[in-house]
């Protein structure tokens, strides 16, 4: 039994669909940094999408530093992050700017 056009245009489509998302897949591992014991600095780091990525960044193993204006904001954003480790410290200091 032979494919009509149409099947044969769907089967493509969903082979060079599939093609691409292995082949994206595959890049993007390809550009995966590891922060398992870098350190990173983020500026505005104590609220919104700078909290967020030090959230992240922590989770993969980095040493983040945070920056901002308000003591208080870091503060709290101190207290929102948990430790990896026991007895891991985590020093709060106002920058000098």
């Amino acid at each position: 039994m032979s494919m009509t056009s149409k099947q044969q245009t769907v089967l493509a489509a969903g082979a060079l669909t599939l093609g691409a998302a292995l082949i994206r897949r595959g890049l993007r591992a390809a550009r995966t940094i590891d922060f398992r014991g870098r350190t990173v600095l983020i500026t505005g780091g104590s609220r919104g999408l700078g909290l967020l990525l030090a959230r992240e960044l922590g989770r993969r193993g980095a040493r983040v530093t945070i920056a901002a204006r308000d003591r208080a904001e870091l503060e709290r954003a101190r207290g929102s992050h948990r430790p990896r480790r026991r007895g891991r410290n985590r020093d709060v200091r106002p920058a000098q700017a």
